[in-house]
């Protein structure tokens, strides 16, 4: 809750119990379960499209099936052998077409990173949360 309320505090707006069932140009579509007021039973799904300039993705703490798709769309040379993406020193997968270099970036658990001296960064928030911050740099 605390986290919820430092969020809100610093104006970003959070949606809860929401699943995006797309990205596109410019668009996400959210699936949003719909409870009952009185019972607080779930009574179904509210579909709904926001508007992006940007849109970054946030996963859970192992590859999912986003990752899965993601990867059949790259070269081979993007998989690791536990089925995250490997990406450079600058969080860039390899691509298919060379030019789009840098076009896609990789972070966090979704991510196979290599520190300085070719050890794979572990599995972190801390590591997540410095790639964060790095990312967000990088996009200002």
């Amino acid at each position: 809750m605390e986290a919820l309320k430092s969020l809100e505090k610093k104006g970003v707006r959070v949606i809860l119990n929401t699943r995006v069932t797309e990205v596109g140009d410019g668009f996400v579509r959210l699936s949003t379960k719909k409870f009952d007021e009185v019972t607080g039973e779930e009574i179904g799904r509210e579909e709904s499209t926001l508007k992006t300039g940007l849109s970054v993705w946030c996963a859970g703490t192992a590859p999912v099936s986003f990752v899965s798709q993601l990867l059949d769309q790259m070269p081979e040379s993007a998989r690791s052998p536990d089925g995250r993406i490997n990406v450079d020193k600058w969080l860039r997968p390899p691509m298919k077409d060379p030019s789009l270099l840098g076009s896609v970036i990789v972070l966090g658990d979704a991510a196979s990173a290599k520190d300085d001296d070719n050890d794979f960064l572990p599995q972190t928030a801390q590591v997540a949360g410095q790639q964060g911050a790095y990312v967000a740099r990088m996009l200002r």
